[in-house]
């Protein structure tokens, strides 16, 4: 494989385990590419329901990430007042206070799709080894939505919609519904949906959702055309998730 090719074709997901260094990845992945395409996402895996973890100090572990996901914030802030490129920050750091920039103001409608989730077959499916279609990669397969030989089952995924809407009842007064990307993921424990867990984690979204306003604020402040590239980005005219909801909704 060339590296032209390489650098054109390839990207990477990373997902970061303990012992955490967050600055030092970033560092490696800077000598390599030039530019930010290449690394897509960055999250950390999940701390829940795991064993793994036992080994590790972890109040330790994510003091240490905390710390370099501060500084790497304030580099980043730095170079958006400044114009700067902030190359692969971006993956960091820019979808959370972009979205603060491009939210929606019109007026809530009594139909709105629930928070961040897709819509299964639609948006997103995992296919396992032996034909069986699920909501996605990230979740057990104790939620199976169709295979390749019966194809979708639309009633299992009108079902499952249902149920994560019943773990998520509070979210249509929460002021931060217009910001939430919580999905499935959010509210599925082993083999069934809890409002407990669905609860725990909306605190914590609605504390980056404030994180990033603040950040947000900080940049506008510096730099009120940090964002302007925006306005050169096309809109969806109609999100396709909330309009195939509203339809199943009504039949």
């Amino acid at each position: 494989m060339s590296e032209p090719f390489f650098k054109k074709k390839l990207g990477f997901s990373i997902v970061l385990t303990p012992e955490f260094h967050l600055k030092e990845v970033i560092s490696y992945f800077r000598e390599i590419f030039d530019d930010a395409n290449h690394v897509k996402i960055f999250s950390i895996v999940d701390l829940d329901d795991s064993s793994f973890f036992d080994a590790f100090d972890m109040t330790n572990e994510l003091g240490k990430i905390n710390i370099d996901n501060f500084v790497l914030k304030e580099e980043f802030i730095q170079g958006k007042i400044e114009g700067r490129d902030i190359d692969i920050l971006s993956n960091l750091f820019e979808k959370g206070v972009s979205s603060i920039h491009k939210r929606e103001l019109t007026t809530i409608t009594e139909d709105i799709f629930p928070n961040g989730i897709c819509l299964p077959g639609l948006q997103k499916i995992f296919v396992d080894t032996h034909g069986g279609f699920h909501l996605c990669e990230k979740i057990s397969w104790n939620f199976s939505i169709g295979s390749i030989d019966k194809g979708f089952d639309n009633e299992k995924i009108f079902y499952l919609i249902n149920k994560y809407i019943e773990s998520a009842e509070e979210c249509r007064d929460c002021w931060a519904v217009r910001f939430c990307e919580e999905c499935f993921l959010s509210s599925i424990k082993g083999n069934t949906f809890s409002k407990d867990l669905k609860k725990k984690n909306c605190c914590k979204k609605r504390e980056k959702i404030q994180e990033n306003m603040i950040d947000y604020i900080k940049i506008m402040e510096g730099n009120p055309r940090a964002f302007d590239y925006l306005k050169n980005i096309k809109p969806e005219e109609v999100p396709i998730a909330s309009e195939v909801f509203k339809f199943l909704r009504s039949i």
